[in-house]
């Protein structure tokens, strides 16, 4: 009320009262100010599963930046700035600061952090994070995203500017990448639509496969209806039974894992999660992502070179290469991740055999490991399709191409 009084200067009591009432509804979350068009598609089941929460974290910034550019452009200066440097610190500069600092604190350089994010479900990738090291050198952290309201904004927008999180290769693809994630919470899929869609395509989010088409008609029945029942399981029961069970019982986990019960009923009742990175679980389901990228790739070429239209020497030499520089991005996202797992304590062989079994073959896995890149081998069929469709491949042009590729080290952007 003081500080409204300053703003309004002959105002009445009752105008200041009916003007900080109007204030707090706008700059504190609350479902009655959530548009009708926004209540119909929270309602139904199919997409937008949280898209309530998202619309108030956006409406209530924008509120807090417009009430700072109006005191500023009112003659408040100073009220202006303080209010737009509170709102930045609250939603933004706070967990970015403490994850800086914690990096710095542990040694944890910009590079190591880029690698163990490259590991990380998408959910995370672009989160803040209290990281230390143990005694194993192993990175380990915590999702302060998760308790700050405003991170599906914040996260993205830091992602954005190159500051903190993942970026892509580009600076203009990155900052449209991001634009568009801000934006997710209301168009991607609900949880229960996205465990229906899982069992359609036989593939959940990481790439693995829900059942398995060569078992057994019970054994796939039993798949289907694990995968979609644990949508309807409550998070702290589902946590109960894979981690508090094994942990009172002393039991090791499948990646290596041995929590501790203390640990985990802390982060229950606190809601600040300690984790250790499944590094083993963490690149199998990366490398499913990794493979199905590294076929994408291939078909950029494959696509012109297999055509049985007209297609000119150029326009396959062009496919090519096209398709080599999705190929080597692609190499150094895989080799970013082989790095962490390496730090996580992975061996060469271990991690080989985790590409292979996600679909990347072995000559790519080797060379991502020794920090070379592999250029685009072209199949003997590839080669007999486009000869007989009377535009044979020209291999003089492609061995200069693949002799540039060859000499391109996987190393970090940073």
């Amino acid at each position: 009320m003081s500080e409204l009084k300053k703003l309004m200067p002959g105002a009445s009591i009752e105008e200041i009262e009916q003007e900080a009432a109007v204030r707090i509804r706008n700059t504190f979350p609350t479902y009655s100010e959530i548009p009708p068009a926004i209540q119909w598609v929270r309602a139904q089941p199919i997409v937008g599963p949280f898209i309530s929460f998202a619309h108030e974290a956006i409406r209530t910034q924008l509120w807090n930046l417009k009430y700072a550019a109006k005191a500023m452009r009112d003659g408040h200066t100073a009220y202006g700035a303080k209010r737009f440097a509170g709102a930045l610190t609250a939603t933004t500069l706070a967990t970015y600061g403490i994850q800086e600092l914690t990096k710095a604190v542990f040694g944890i350089s910009d590079e190591e952090e880029e690698n163990f994010r490259s590991l990380l479900p998408d959910y995370e990738k672009d989160a803040q994070f209290i990281f230390w090291k143990n005694e194993d050198g192993e990175v380990e952290y915590s999702n302060i995203s998760f308790n700050n309201p405003y991170s599906a904004t914040t996260d993205k927008i830091l992602a954005m500017m190159g500051v903190s999180g993942t970026q892509e290769d580009e600076l203009l693809t990155n900052m449209l990448v991001k634009s568009i994630e801000v934006f997710e919470p209301f168009f991607q899929e609900t949880i229960i639509s996205q465990a229906l869609l899982d069992v359609a395509r036989n593939k959940n989010i990481y790439g693995s496969q829900v059942y398995n088409p060569e078992a057994d008609i019970n054994q796939k029945v039993a798949d289907v209806f694990t995968h979609i029942g644990k949508t309807a399981t409550p998070g702290t029961i589902e946590r109960a039974a894979k981690r508090w069970y094994p942990a009172a019982a002393g039991r090791t986990l499948k990646g290596g894992q041995k929590p501790e019960l203390s640990d985990e009923l802390t982060s229950e009742l606190t809601g600040v999660k300690f984790r250790k990175l499944d590094y083993a679980e963490a690149l199998g389901n990366a490398s499913f992502g990794s493979a199905q990228s590294l076929n994408n790739s291939r078909q950029i070429f494959n696509k012109v070179a297999r055509s049985r239209g007209s297609v000119s020497e150029k326009e396959t030499v062009e496919a090519y290469e096209a398709a080599n520089r999705s190929r080597f991005r692609v190499f150094n996202r895989i080799a970013r991740q082989v790095r962490a797992a390496k730090i996580g304590g992975l061996s060469n062989s271990k991690i080989v055999g985790i590409l292979k079994n996600a679909g990347v073959s072995e000559a790519d896995a080797k060379a991502v490991l020794r920090g070379v890149y592999l250029p685009l081998s072209i199949s003997a069929d590839t080669m007999k399709r486009a000869r007989e469709s009377g535009h044979p491949i020209p291999m003089r042009d492609i061995r200069q191409i693949q002799r540039k590729f060859r000499r391109k080290e996987l190393a970090p952007r940073r």
